[in-house]
């Protein structure tokens, strides 16, 4: 393959090129950058969020029993006097 100083600048095209490799470098950085960022999110905030949603679900189960259990009780306190009353 010729090198670069070998082959004509058409239409521009070797400061077209220069500027295309640079910004395929600065792009590899800025990929690197954000896969490192990515990496220690993971390492940090994965633990914690888990332990936030294992909280908030048992929250959950505690007011889901308690609605249930409410739920439940109005009518049977309503089936009992209505039994009491209606005798």
């Amino acid at each position: 393959m010729p090198e670069d100083r070998d082959m004509p600048d058409v239409n521009g095209w070797k400061e077209y090129q220069k500027m295309v490799l640079h910004e395929i470098e600065r792009n590899a950085e800025e990929i690197e950058k954000v896969s490192r960022q990515l990496a220690g999110i993971r390492e940090k905030d994965i633990p914690g969020l888990r332990q936030e949603i294992a909280l908030l679900k048992q929250h959950n189960a505690m007011r889901s029993g308690t609605i249930g259990f409410f739920a439940g009780l109005v009518p049977a306190i309503l089936g009992i006097l209505y039994q009491v009353f209606n005798r």
